[in-house]
């Protein structure tokens, strides 16, 4: 589709003025970066951090671009800006998946300049944008530089698209920004920040989330627009409307095959990109499913005070909270296990250790999406935790009941999870072993291992026992040198046999000491931690916290061995040390009694890559994204398949009434065309036989006017010679110029007559053919003395000799002559020029006011040249006239037999219409070409231009004479 009228259909359907429109970015055809207004402001697709999960993608489903949140992603589009402009506008709209929290480059939209935001912030690209601060509990704001911005606390609401609107005009100290956002569902009204003196630039166009580090989020852009223009509505760009596609919107029937196909490739996308994410597997375990609250009578209405409250406490937390994850509780009852009893209406908020409150998401005035079985992420304060408070105001409803349900709480530091010391409820429903309010931060989950999906399996550390070991079996981990640890992680192993056997082999006694390497090298015991009595862990991994010291040595202490097949057995899958800064840290090397203790460090369990929790858990997210659009895809390709397959049957029971129909008016239309073909032959014929008529008539009549008018043109001449007085003389002359004027009439008449029946021959001779055509132009220059206009006739040197008709070439050149004095005002002036050429004339382009005729076939606007070898010769006679030009509709008609112009006819001029029709096959015969140009200059004017070949005998001549 044109620029143009892309244009035109944004004026006709929204109404918007596209005036001063630099950049679109809509989405909405399928190409991610395409600018729909040109290409100086076309994005350009940045490579993503190796770490992330995806990159910029476009939902084709719906037509938006497709930031995909995460840890330590990186993913945006840009492009170079205009520049300094004195004013600009920029309006996109933009939906996410949480309340949107990270650090400062989450930029949805921002300029670029090399300047530091402020003392909190690292140096940056961003100039000035739009972001959400992760201090500010999901506020939006708009940063200008290091000492001038402005700021607002605009939480909104997730899933919901939001209008953004920037624009600046002035330049300077007369500058003037305004930052305008709205919900889709609110009104414009007026601007959320507004501030003088910030001269803003423009120099780069940036879409995207996450320019740096650790923290992510989900966010999709729709429908981009840049003016270089202050003075755009706000109102008409909030009317647009994001422009995005509705999933199930009607599809039209010439559109079903191209919308099937589009579907069947974002399917197979979708289930290609699928394959690269983790899963959730269930962990088969038995035992604490979670928290499950007390049950209450079912309000209509949301109360103002929370039903359920849960507090989780924190006695000491390594960094600051960056996130937490409530992890949906699972549906035992049902196949498939669905999510069960998340929260409806619900508020998070945090509390530090100087008592200080935080919101972090507020659900309260609307009703929290479904998540199934898929980890919530919430965002962190970035202070130090102390609480986390859960209020519950709506649960899910059950036999006229409501209550709620949660399987984990995961609360998380940047890359260490932190040990949730206390866990408080009002209003629990306790009954373990399987529901209670302590399972809520035991480490069992029912998400299954964090490792990476579709493994080829493999062993993992196993050992099994003849009889029970006296003595602990023991192993010890070398870092190499001092690091800081938080938490070990344990991975259950994998069965030897391929029997999936939850928890299998992991030891009911555990003991980590943490051991320091001191200044002169030896080793210090600083921490000991110990895990005993624990029931089997199931598929899930076990968290043995650190002090958050710095230690080189790990020592470990494996006892009560389980059982299997009646023997004692160990096995682990893997063992990761991780801290607040590095989720997997490097390990050196590993020491056992027992051997295989290597595959407890090789990064793998059961076969299958160990995963950090963050990049798991946003993983099993964004799976979940992609199973969602999966499904919708799959249920609008059914949906579009029945109607396919509907159409398909009605039209195989219309196909036959159709067909008869087509047939019947085929048959009918075949009876009108052989109707009118059988008019138009005989009009044709009747018109064909009245022409003949009049040929004959006008045959007949010259013939009979030829004898007395020869009788008379010899008395006349008789009497001249006789009548010597003036007035006699002047009465003889003009009797004798018009019965001249009559017999050359009959006789251009009856040689056109003779012409067309193919009977007249050429008499050539050879001669000065130059010479001849300046004598025969010279005898009618009496006629123009009578008109007063100025005859001029040119002849270029040379005195080649050629064949030629003199007849012939007499009636050419004076019909011609005649024909441009006669339509020539008085006291103008007709050129007549000759010369002879061995090369082709008639080669080169004609222009197009030129109408050409050769042998008979009329051609326009391209010439066919007259083949030609080096002995050829050629006339080129030219005759040009002043007068009142031919229009170019008239140049088709000028040579057909009696046909005149009367329009542009003078008064004066009296014609019979058969003169150019007589040169016209006087050519033909000759085999030569004549080419006619009108106007020529001023709307006035016409040049005849006639090629003849007079360097051999024609083949058309009956004999040859002598040589003149």
């Amino acid at each position: 589709m044109s620029v143009a009228l892309r244009i035109v259909l944004m004026l006709m359907l929204f109404g918007v003025s596209d005036a001063g429109l630099i950049a679109h970015y809509d989405f909405s055809d399928g190409d991610l970066l395409d600018n729909e207004v040109g290409r100086e402001y076309e994005l350009r697709q940045m490579k993503s951090d190796p770490h992330c999960l995806a990159l910029v993608t476009l939902n084709t489903l719906e037509g938006t671009a497709v930031f995909d949140g995460g840890s330590n992603l990186n993913g945006w589009l840009e492009t170079d800006g205009p520049g300094e402009l004195e004013a600009f506008t920029v309006s996109f709209w933009f939906r996410t998946g949480q309340v949107s929290q990270g650090s400062l480059y989450n930029g949805l939209f921002a300029s670029n300049r090399d300047v530091h935001f402020s003392k909190n912030f690292p140096p940056g690209k961003l100039d000035w944008g739009l972001y959400s601060n992760r201090e500010n509990g999901g506020a939006l704001h708009l940063q200008v530089f290091q000492d001038k911005g402005l700021e607002s606390d605009f939480v909104f609401q997730p899933d919901v698209w939001q209008h953004v609107l920037i624009r600046k005009r002035g330049c300077g100290a007369s500058a003037h920004t305004e930052l305008f956002l709205s919900p889709v569902d609110g009104v414009p009204g007026k601007p959320l920040l507004s501030g003088d003196d910030f001269d803003l630039s423009l120099e780069k166009i940036i879409l995207g989330v996450n320019r740096n580090a650790h923290f992510g989020y989900r966010m999709e852009v729709a429908n981009v627009k840049v003016f270089d223009d202050a003075s755009v509505s706000v109102e008409d760009l909030f009317d647009e409307g994001p422009q995005t596609q509705t999933l199930f919107e009607p599809v039209p029937l010439y559109k079903l095959n191209r919308t099937m196909r589009d579907l069947r490739r974002e399917v197979a996308n979708l289930r290609e990109e699928m394959i690269g994410f983790p899963h959730i597997k269930e962990s088969l375990q038995v035992d604490s499913y979670g928290f499950h609250s007390s049950y209450l009578p079912r309000l209509e209405s949301v109360p103002d005070e929370p039903r359920w409250t849960v507090e989780f406490n924190i006695t000491t937390a390594p960094g600051v909270f960056s996130e937490c994850y409530l992890v949906p509780a699972a549906d035992r009852r049902v196949s498939g296990m669905p999510g069960y009893g998340f929260p409806k209406r619900f508020r998070i908020y945090s509390v530090d250790f100087d008592g200080e409150h935080k919101v972090l998401a507020d659900w309260r005035t609307r009703d929290y999406p479904d998540p199934g079985r898929c980890p919530v992420r919430v965002y962190g304060s970035e202070t130090a935790l102390a609480k986390l408070v859960l209020e519950v105001y709506q649960g899910q409803v059950e036999t006229g009941m409501e209550f709620f349900a949660l399987d984990e709480v995961f609360v998380r530091s940047d890359f260490t999870f932190i040990k949730i010391d206390r866990i408080e409820a009002a209003g629990s429903f306790e009954s373990p072993p399987f529901w209670g309010t302590e399972y809520l931060g035991d480490q069992k989950t029912s998400l299954g291992l964090p490792l990476m999906p579709n493994a080829e399996p493999a062993n993992d550390c196993y050992a099994s026992f003849h009889e029970l070991p006296s003595e602990p079996l023991k192993m010890e981990i070398d870092l190499a040198e001092n690091r800081p640890v938080d938490n070990v992680l344990f991975f259950p192993a994998r069965p030897p046999e391929g029997i999936y056997i939850p928890g299998f082999g992991f030891p009911g006694d555990v003991t980590v000491e943490f051991i320091r390497e001191s200044e002169n090298g030896t080793p210090v015991l600083i921490h000991t931690s110990r895990i005993t009595g624990r029931a089997n862990p199931g598929n899930n991994i076990v968290r043995v916290p650190g002090n958050s010291g710095s230690v080189r040595w790990l020592r470990f202490s494996f006892d009560q061995f389980a059982l299997h097949q009646g023997w004692p057995i160990f096995a682990l899958g893997e063992i990761v040390v991780a801290n607040h800064r590095e989720p997997q840290v490097d390990i050196a090397a590993v020491r056992s009694e027992f051997s295989g203790v290597s595959l407890l460090v090789d990064g793998k369990a059961g076969g299958a890559t160990v995963l950090p929790m963050t990049i798991w858990l946003d993983g099993l997210m964004r799976g979940q994204d992609l199973s969602k659009r999966l499904d919708l895809a799959l249920k609008l390709m059914d949906r579009l398949q029945a109607r396919w397959e509907h159409f398909e049957q009605g039209a195989w029971k219309v196909s036959g009434v159709l067909l008869l129909l087509v047939s019947v008016v085929a048959l009918m239309l075949r009876q009108v065309g052989l109707h009118k073909m059988r008019l138009r032959v005989e009009q044709e014929h009747r018109l064909a036989e009245l022409e003949q008529m009049k040929i004959r008539l006008f045959t007949h009549i010259s013939h009979d006017l030829r004898t007395p008018l020869t009788v008379i043109l010899t008395r006349v001449e008789r009497l001249m010679k006789r009548f010597r007085e003036e007035e006699s003389q002047a009465s003889l002359i003009k009797i004798h110029r018009n019965v001249v004027r009559l017999k050359i009439l009959t006789d251009q008449m009856l040689d056109l007559r003779t012409l067309q029946d193919g009977q007249l021959k050429m008499k050539c001779i050879q001669g000065n053919v130059a010479e001849q055509v300046v004598d025969i132009a010279e005898s009618l220059r009496p006629l123009a003395e009578q008109k007063q206009i100025d005859l001029e006739v040119r002849r270029a040197a040379g005195d080649e000799s050629g064949w030629f008709d003199p007849d012939k070439l007499h009636k050419i050149v004076v019909n011609l002559l005649a024909n441009a004095i006669k339509y020539t005002p008085r006291g103008s002036q007709v050129n007549a020029s000759v010369r002879l050429t061995k090369e082709d004339p008639s080669a080169g382009s004609l222009s197009t006011n030129t109408y050409s005729v050769k042998s008979g076939q009329r051609e326009r606007r391209q010439r066919t040249s007259i083949a030609s070898n080096p002995s050829d010769l050629y006339a080129v006679i030219t005759v040009e006239d002043f007068g009142v030009g031919i229009p170019p509709s008239e140049m088709p008609h000028i040579f057909e037999q009696f046909y005149r112009v009367e329009e542009m006819r003078p008064v004066q001029a009296v014609g019979s219409g058969i003169g150019l029709a007589l040169v016209k096959e006087l050519v033909d015969l000759w085999g030569g070409r004549i080419d006619v140009k009108s106007p020529l200059a001023e709307g006035k004017g016409t040049r005849f231009t006639v090629v003849l070949s007079v360097a051999k005998k024609p083949e058309c001549c009956e004999r040859s004479t002598e040589s003149v």
